[in-house]
């Protein structure tokens, strides 16, 4: 049987407080503590910050479905918070986005397109 997340478990200090923890490498936590935790914070507009964090903690992970639930959560973040993450991290999608044979490279486009259509922002190579 499956482990479910603690994500679920948790109350909003509690969250938060796990939050926190986990982007600073305090506490252990599982593959489906981190995509819930990106969905959570993404999807719900509960603090812009910590949902930056958590994709700019975890973009870059060994873990191809984290890095794809992070690369999904900047678009969320555009829609949701009407804001557009780090600027670092932009930057990083945008070269995944110009390498097309790059196995990220549609999650990306997908983030981008929320991008240009909720923040009026153009995709790098000024494509619609």
């Amino acid at each position: 049987m499956k482990k479910q997340s603690i994500i679920y478990k948790l109350k909003d200090k509690e969250l938060f407080d796990f939050l926190i923890a986990m982007i600073n490498e305090k506490v252990d936590f599982e593959k489906d503590d981190v995509i819930q935790s990106l969905l959570v914070m993404s999807l719900n507009e509960i603090d812009y910050d910590l949902a930056d964090k958590l994709c700019t903690k975890f973009i870059h992970n060994e873990d191809l479905d984290i890095r794809v639930i992070s690369i999904q959560a900047i678009g969320h973040i555009a829609r949701v918070y009407e804001k557009l993450i780090n600027k670092d991290l932009y930057d990083d999608i945008c070269k995944i986005y110009k390498d097309k044979k790059h196995p990220l490279c549609g999650y990306v486009e997908d983030a981008l397109n929320d991008i240009q259509i909720f923040l009026k922002i153009p995709k790098p190579d000024g494509s619609a």
